[in-house]
């Protein structure tokens, strides 16, 4: 990079200080109450700015966040234990030998708006999730109900042939396709949050993505939280929704999220005392905190998730597979993990962590760049006749452009590809991904809940969030034979199956499985720290 590149870079960060300590002032500000006591405020760094606040429609982790102090599903989970707790639902039974669950909601839920939460309001929300012209980015996540697929699908006509029923106005019962092991967690991420009909008809279409009822002033949610500003590429405060039933449980008066997709900026912000986590650290940085006069401020968790290139099947030269084994063979992962991550990420060999509900991956992935070269002859190309320059997508992030480079320079040595890097902000990133407007993308998946199904799971045909273009008979029939089946070595042994034949196409290339790395202030008490990031705010408090 050249000096002006660097000084433009270095202006940028200035001006987003500014910013940010523009948005701290006014925070500042809000932190005394009218009796004179100092309220609790969490200052929280969130990357990138959210795509949207509708629940059924957002697909990332930045928005997750926020959604989880906004709203509450049918379930909670216990931030240390990830075991099952009452949320929207003071309790449930498991009937039929898991087959059917019924909910029983808590009669003192309310909206923020005043207004009781109902069974009613479940089941509005769960057609609205499934509804095709939607778009809802995690519909697939609700197939486990009975016939959700088929009505998603178009193939069955009427919501009522779902397995979702109201029995009351305070009891839902939701009947499976067949018994599902991880059910319960299912019920904690954003497309099982019901949503408010009445306000989001006050502004348009109940089945429509019109974002003006997730606004300030508009939106309802059923959580410990409300939103009450929200300054694009500034700031989103949420303060306490008056009438949620369980106050005491939750003593932050006040979260604000900050979101600043540059980590160094968000790094400076911290240590400038404004806020009290970041979403990332530096990879840069992680030795000098662990070396440091103050080595408790850096959390380094294990994580629920694989950080991976998505190939766009349907395009060449990425429609034949030998391209696509020749990519991944080249790749070595271990490199990018061990310098440029720096925090003792460990390679992907396969794509699905290692023992979540006792699976075992297959290790099929290696590293042979003599194979790789001989396929890409077999392919027909060569010196002579070279792969066309490929575009490699990824969205802004200072963690993602230097692994990016790493692997267009591997590919370039080992291969002689030329690599194309497409830099996007997230909402166009997403975008683009959605519609396969993209050869390569960086992507990452982090599991909604502990079982291989959610990693596996995406790949099948009729995911909404397969964005490859792949699909095998084979492997949606070994995913389905899994899904009738109880947890133990029989569905493992079907999941593995699975996952080799996805490893063997190559629809996607792992690199490395996460840690998770973040600054958090000495201030912030009872702060989560579980392998799935689940972000619970009960019990979380500020101490002075």
């Amino acid at each position: 990079m050249t000096r002006g590149g660097i000084g433009r870079l270095n202006r940028s960060r200035f001006h987003l200080r500014l910013f940010i300590w523009a948005g701290i002032l006014l925070i500042s500000l809000l932190q005394i109450s009218e009796g004179g006591t100092t309220r609790q405020v969490l200052r929280q760094g969130n990357g990138s700015e959210l795509q949207s606040l509708d629940p059924h429609i957002v697909t990332g982790v930045p928005e997750s966040r926020v959604l989880r102090s906004l709203y509450q599903g049918l379930v909670a989970l216990d931030p240390k234990t990830l075991a099952p707790i009452p949320a929207a639902a003071l309790s449930w039974e498991v009937l039929d030998n898991g087959r059917r669950y019924r909910f029983h909601l808590d009669p003192d839920g309310r909206w923020s708006n005043g207004e009781a939460v109902r069974a009613i309001d479940f089941k509005q929300s769960f057609e609205r999730m499934l509804t095709p012209s939607l778009g809802g980015g995690y519909a697939s996540q609700l197939f486990v109900l009975e016939n959700a697929r088929p009505f998603f699908e178009g193939n069955l006509e009427k919501f009522d042939a779902v397995g979702v029923q109201v029995i009351d106005p305070l009891t839902l019962e939701l009947t499976l396709e067949s018994p599902t092991p991880y059910f319960l967690s299912l019920l904690v991420n954003p497309p099982w949050f019901p949503v408010h009909r009445a306000s989001v008809e006050a502004t348009g279409p109940w089945l429509s993505r019109n974002p003006e009822w997730a606004k300030p002033g508009a939106l309802v949610s059923n959580g410990p939280y409300k939103l009450v500003e929200w300054r694009l590429n500034d700031f989103l405060r949420v303060d306490r929704n008056p009438f949620f039933p369980r106050p005491r449980e939750f003593p932050l008066d006040e979260i604000v999220y900050f979101p600043i997709p540059n980590i160094y900026t968000e790094e400076r912000a911290f240590l400038d005392g404004l806020l009290d986590l970041t979403s990332i650290v530096s990879p840069q940085r992680i030795r000098h905190y662990l070396e440091g006069e103050d080595p408790g401020i850096l959390q380094i968790e294990p994580d629920l998730g694989v950080y991976y290139l998505l190939l766009n099947t349907t395009v060449p030269p990425l429609d034949d597979i030998r391209v696509r084994r020749a990519l991944s063979l080249s790749l070595n992962r271990s490199s990018v993990s061990r310098d440029i991550r720096k925090r003792g990420e460990p390679p992907a060999s396969h794509f699905t962590p290692v023992g979540i509900a006792g699976y075992t991956p297959p290790e099929i992935l290696e590293e042979d760049t003599t194979t790789a070269r001989a396929l890409l002859a077999e392919a027909g190309y060569g010196p002579e006749n070279p792969l066309p320059p490929i575009p490699f997508l990824f969205n802004t992030s200072e963690t993602h452009r230097p692994i990016a480079e790493a692997i267009q320079a591997i590919w370039k040595n080992r291969l002689g590809v030329d690599i194309e890097l497409v830099n996007k902000e997230w909402k166009t990133y997403l975008a683009d991904r959605q519609r396969m407007d993209f050869a390569i993308a960086r992507a990452g998946w982090l599991g909604d809940y502990l079982d291989p199904q959610t990693f596996l799971g995406l790949w099948t045909s009729g995911s909404t969030n397969n964005f490859s273009g792949w699909s095998n008979p084979n492997y949606d029939r070994f995913i389905a034979e899994a899904a009738l089946l109880p947890s133990g070595p029989a569905r493992n042994d079907l999941f593995a199956k699975a996952e080799t034949i996805l490893l063997e196409e190559v629809p996607i290339i792992p690199i490395f499985f996460y840690n998770r790395a973040y600054l958090l202030s000495t201030r912030v008490k009872n702060w989560p720290n579980n392998i799935l990031g689940y972000t619970n705010y009960a019990g979380v408090r500020i101490v002075e």
